[in-house]
């Protein structure tokens, strides 16, 4: 009797100490797993994203410069700012810019040179404050007629393109002070009549 006891005793200690070892072991090795439903996760993103979003979070930035982070596509958090006023996402191979760019009502100043843009966007009739754009260095063979409802755009750089024709909305923009058209295949009368509506401005080419 007393034989048994002692091995009984034995097996009690035993199955304690293996759910002891077990216990610890997986309280370690859960630290390894993020929650994710206890809304704490710890993302971990490169340094170009966290700059963005923290640029982006920060009192809702009206001015980004995004510039040289090889972005293929315009940020979400970018897209969704509505108080952006100054936008700089020179230097990227961004290919097309988001209907939603509508919602940037208060641009004043968008820089998208060099990147690999086929064309704008008809969104941008909505940036009646915008008073220089820079798209210079892109694959752009057109432009969207709405470019011609900006009443307060005073410089437009559209130079290095693949642009052969202009719209004739172009001539609206009488408050051009420079315009850049070097380095396009523009047709000769597309020129010219340019020239003869906008008088009043700088046109390079």
């Amino acid at each position: 009797m007393k034989k048994l006891f002692n091995i009984l005793t034995l097996l009690l200690f035993l199955f304690l100490l293996s759910f002891f070892i077990y216990t610890i072991f997986d309280k370690n090795t859960s630290k390894g797993t993020p929650d994710i439903t206890s809304g704490n996760v710890d993302v971990k993103v490169n340094n170009d994203e966290k700059n963005i979003i923290q640029q982006v979070a920060e009192k809702k930035a009206g001015v980004i410069d995004l510039s040289n982070k090889g972005l293929t596509s315009v940020p979400n958090e970018v897209i969704q700012n509505k108080a952006l006023s100054v936008l700089n996402l020179s230097n990227n191979s961004i290919t097309s810019l988001p209907s939603q760019v509508e919602n940037w009502t208060n641009m004043e100043s968008f820089n998208i040179a060099n990147n690999r843009l086929n064309s704008l966007v008809g969104e941008i009739r909505r940036w009646q404050k915008l008073k220089s754009l820079d798209a210079s260095g892109n694959g752009m063979t057109g432009l969207p007629a709405e470019i011609g409802q900006l009443p307060n755009l005073r410089i437009l750089n559209l130079s290095d393109n693949s642009l052969t024709e202009l719209p004739n909305e172009l001539q609206n923009l009488t408050g051009l002070i420079t315009l850049d058209l070097r380095g396009n295949p523009i047709k000769a009368d597309h020129l010219q009549r340019l020239k003869d509506a906008l008088i009043s401005t700088q046109i390079l080419y």
